[in-house]
């Protein structure tokens, strides 16, 4: 589970890096995923997850000119690795309930597909 995490991720808020789940041995990957399908259960996450770091990135030109940067928010690893997890369950029920007329929203497929089967 937490090798579907990108290898240079950002850390979030509380400090939780890619590499530190990657390398975590199998009983605290089980409590993980205890505690994943108990959230999922209850249609509720941790607190802290919900928190997260703005961090501007220079784009290109002016140093000065606020416009030449971009926002992004830096989000927990673990809340990352949740979300996938979430992902990942939707997108086998969607390959198992789509009909095969259905070519849109699906990955490797395009509206051109729909046409050539």
């Amino acid at each position: 589970m937490p090798s579907s995490v990108k290898n240079r991720t950002a850390r979030g808020p509380d400090g939780i890096r890619s590499q530190h789940l990657k390398s975590l041995p199998p009983v605290p990957v089980n409590t993980l995923a205890r505690l994943f399908t108990r959230y999922l259960s209850e249609f509720e996450v941790p607190i802290q997850w919900k928190i997260s770091r703005t961090v501007l990135l220079f784009k290109k030109s002016d140093l000065h000119d606020i416009g030449n940067y971009r926002p992004i928010c830096l989000l927990s690893v673990v809340y990352k690795l949740f979300t996938r997890v979430i992902i990942n369950r939707i997108d086998g029920t969607l390959d198992e309930e789509q009909q095969c007329e259905q070519a849109g929203f699906q990955k490797g497929l395009s509206r051109w597909s729909a046409s050539t089967r």
